[in-house]
């Protein structure tokens, strides 16, 4: 805890990751360089929440509850190798930009800006998805990895996840 109380810095959620620490305050908004979060009492813990548009939106839950390494390694176990799960079937990068926030999921770009207006860009070529990941996500391939990563996009190209869907 910091002189002032207790924050909460989230470094890698995903899409809608708080982009500045949040005082463990609850109930009240928060601003950031993008959204607005709260943090509400929830069962056994506390609900973060991020006003996407003009509605709240639920982020994730978290306890105060003491964590033990075995629950991170299934956690992330569970995340990266279950067959069918979010990060192993879609093509996924997510970038806060300076005021939007962009992303990519199966061979479109959406940049969101902060009154959740989304500009889209359907990249369907190698070219536009090497440009895209340099303009947009500061990431620079190879010619092997851009064309795994095309293939791939290839084969999950029109499937839609909610956690990456906000509209």
């Amino acid at each position: 805890a910091l002189p002032d109380g207790a924050y909460l810095a989230d470094v890698g959620f995903g899409n809608l990751t708080p982009t500045a620490p949040l005082m463990l305050a609850r109930d009240q908004p928060q601003p950031t360089g993008h959204e607005d979060y709260r943090l509400r009492p929830s069962d056994n813990g506390t609900l973060l929440q991020a006003r996407v548009g003009p509605e709240w939106r639920n982020v994730y839950r978290f306890s105060a509850e003491p964590s033990h390494p075995i629950d991170h390694e299934v956690g992330n176990w569970f995340t990266s190798a279950r067959p069918d799960g979010i990060f192993t079937s879609n093509v996924i990068a997510a970038r806060p930009g300076t005021r939007c926030r962009k992303t990519l999921l199966n061979g479109t770009v959406t940049i969101r800006e902060p009154d959740n207006r989304p500009e889209r860009l359907i990249l369907r070529t190698e070219t536009a998805l090497r440009d895209a990941l340099h303009d947009h996500f500061a990431l620079d391939l190879d010619a092997a990895e851009l064309a795994a990563i095309h293939a791939a996009i290839g084969r999950f190209s029109g499937r839609k996840d909610a956690a990456f869907d906000l509209d």
